[in-house]
């Protein structure tokens, strides 16, 4: 409305300084409510230009760095924001929960990408493994089971007081894929169990009533063919355990839409129009850190693609 970029700490286009503005406005503006319950952004592969840039500026990936982040996110009518996740931990490096305090104080929601369950960041286990930790020394939810769940639990209820979507599901250490020598059978059963635990710790440390708890899991690169299983073997794609959650339809890290709602999806009514999420590729990068991919929900079990861009 005044002229003034909401990239105008990157631009490099300040606004000129006025000694006045005047608006002509009418008595009353009342602006429609987005169609999209959750718009946001995602800062992937933040390094080196990201990372750079927030060192330089801000001495690093903080809450001084993200309060710009989080006004860009709010002038670009958003409200959700998965944070820097490679060497980065959000709720830590605030110092501790100040980057979550803001978010919440500025009206943002915040989640965390595909392979960070239960507002745990990825480079947290890293942090604290160990063999007197409470968590265990092995990303691994058949030999360490107690210790990853107890992870999960703690991130939950640091995390509870905020507004949150709850990423499900879980994935190899640093981003790999899990059980990479073992069969479709046994990831799959793996998922279930792992859907099961984390959707009881919710229920015990954020809210019992589940469907009042917004969470996602995201169907990127092989936990898409554990999702959909194949001829011989049933995927997870219809557990009881995925009733309200918004399953996020990935692209090919090529810009690519990997897969699209099947009838079925498309008629669960439940919960409609609820999510845009991010998907980063190297084609949509902004500032060689940024990515952004609209997605538009058709159920309370499918995204659909809308606008990307």
């Amino acid at each position: 409305m005044c002229g003034v970029s909401p990239l105008r700490k990157w631009s490099g286009c300040n606004p000129g300084q006025r000694a006045s503005l005047t608006l002509e406005l009418p008595d009353e503006i009342i602006s429609r409510e987005p169609s999209i319950k959750y718009r946001g952004i995602f800062i992937n592969d933040e390094w080196p230009a990201f990372g750079s840039w927030a060192d330089l500026h801000f001495g690093g990936i903080n809450a001084n760095c993200y309060e710009g982040i989080f006004e860009l996110i709010l002038r670009l009518k958003g409200n959700y924001f998965w944070p820097a996740m490679w060497a980065s931990c959000f709720s830590l490096d605030g110092p501790g929960l100040a980057s979550a305090e803001l978010a919440d104080e500025m009206g943002i929601i915040m989640s965390t990408s595909h392979h960070e369950p239960c507002m745990r960041a990825g480079a947290e286990y890293g942090k604290m493994r160990g063999s007197a930790s409470p968590y265990g020394d092995a990303w691994d939810f058949l030999t360490n089971r107690e210790g990853i769940t107890k992870f999960w639990e703690d991130g939950l209820k640091r995390n509870a007081p905020f507004e949150n979507v709850i990423t499900l599901g879980m994935r190899g250490e640093n981003d790999m894929a899990i059980m990479q020598n073992a069969s479709l059978e046994d990831n799959i059963a793996l998922l279930r169990d792992v859907l099961h635990t984390q959707n009881e710790l919710i229920r015990n440390t954020v809210n019992p009533d589940l469907s009042a708890v917004p969470r996602q899991i995201v169907l990127h690169n092989e936990v898409e063919k554990f999702y959909y299983g194949d001829g011989d073997h049933e995927g997870f794609y219809n557990d009881p355990e995925l009733d309200g959650v918004c399953v996020v339809l990935g692209d090919a890290n090529c810009g690519y839409t990997r897969t699209l709602p099947t009838e079925k999806m498309r008629s669960i009514t439940e919960v409609t129009e609820c999510i845009i999420t991010l998907i980063c590729t190297a084609a949509l990068m902004l500032m060689n850190g940024w990515a952004i991919l609209f997605y538009r929900g058709c159920g309370s079990r499918c995204l659909w693609p809308m606008i990307s861009g």
